[in-house]
């Protein structure tokens, strides 16, 4: 922990690992005072190197981190939350309980992520809704994304999307519409091609 920074207003729970050349509680530019602004991390975290976790952010018991994780500044997460190497949440995030996004993810400002989702590898989530717009004039709004769903590696998901509870969404797949609850999506851009029974049940049958 020697070779970490660890700013001032950061609470740490305990039973913690924290590895080399991680710095935690970052300021955003928003603030000019050291500890101004805290962060407050559980207990059992286990914080792997060149980890950069912001100021004003919270963090439930068990979080992980891989290696080279972004996550900027008031991000909420839940309960057992891992955040694979390379990946990068930006701010306003929230994040429920048992969720795990995977490595080489972008999670946009402002996204939802409510419990036991998974994001596999390489999903990106856009929050821009209008990208010619001048700075001052953005309209941000990131995804919400549904207990119990699963994101399949390489998905795209545009801004202000509603993606269902415990829906599939195809690898490779476009989310550019609301997905209802219980279904399978797939494609550019993602459709609905089956409820999530019909798929389990057709699995069942090339299984057996």
């Amino acid at each position: 922990m020697s070779d970490s920074i660890i700013h001032a207003g950061v609470s740490l729970g305990e039973n913690m690992q924290i590895g080399k050349w991680v710095e935690l509680g970052i300021l955003p530019k928003s603030s000019r005072i050291d500890g101004d602004i805290r962060l407050v991390i559980g207990n059992r975290a286990h914080i792997r190197s060149h980890t950069m976790i912001y100021a004003g952010g919270v963090f439930g018991d068990d979080f992980v981190t891989g290696h080279h994780v972004l996550i900027r500044e008031f991000v909420i997460c839940g309960c057992r939350v891992s955040v694979g190497s390379g990946s990068e949440i930006e701010q306003y995030v929230v994040v429920g309980n048992n969720v795990r996004i995977h490595s080489q993810c972008f999670v946009a400002e402002g996204t939802v992520i409510e419990d036991n989702v998974r994001l596999a590898p390489a999903v990106r989530i856009a929050s821009d809704r209008h990208p010619l717009l001048p700075n001052e004039k953005k309209i941000r709004k990131g995804p919400h994304i549904k207990s119990g769903a699963y994101v399949g590696m390489g998905v795209t998901i545009l801004p202000g999307i509603t993606i269902g509870a415990n829906v599939l969404i195809g690898a490779g797949s476009v989310v550019t519409k609301d997905i209802p609850d219980n279904v399978v999506a797939y494609g550019n851009p993602a459709k609905v091609a089956m409820t999530r029974e019909e798929y389990l049940q057709k699995l069942s049958v090339e299984e057996a």
